[in-house]
């Protein structure tokens, strides 16, 4: 039987530190201090993450003691499953205005060292020119 975790919500801000990792390197064999680095997360946490993720069936866990490792297996699922839970309204939004054309390459050149992602028309007009607006949209 397997002992309850504590993880109540692996898509809340913090445990996605893990999901984020993975899906940036989805091939790579993880070990829990992957996530621990820079103090981001607690070792206890991003264990309770992965115990978690592998009740669920998001990922396979390797144990072979210090050659222990995790995969992500099932992306799509997760993937679908965290979409369900996501919330946008819960970002952090910061917008922007500029009449200047090069407004976005000079926003990503200070933002550069920062995470943050383009969001709503702005991101849109990364991929496609459907929407003519210089608000850019942050989080």
């Amino acid at each position: 039987m397997r002992k309850n975790t504590g993880m109540k919500n692996i898509f809340a801000d913090k445990a996605t530190v893990v999901l984020r990792k993975m899906f940036k390197n989805p091939q790579k064999k993880w070990v829990v201090r992957d996530f621990v680095k820079k103090g981001r997360l607690s070792l206890g946490m991003a264990q309770a993450v992965l115990d978690a993720m592998e009740k669920r069936g998001y990922v396979e866990r390797v144990r072979k003691g210090p050659e222990s490792y995790t995969l992500l297996t099932n992306k799509e699922t997760l993937l679908a499953d965290w979409l369900k839970e996501y919330r946008f309204d819960l970002n952090e939004v910061y917008t922007y205005y500029s009449p200047e054309k090069n407004f976005l390459k000079k926003i990503k050149k200070y933002l550069r060292d920062d995470q943050y992602a383009l969001t709503l028309h702005t991101g849109a007009n990364l991929i496609t020119t459907f929407v003519n607006t210089q608000d850019i949209f942050s989080i």
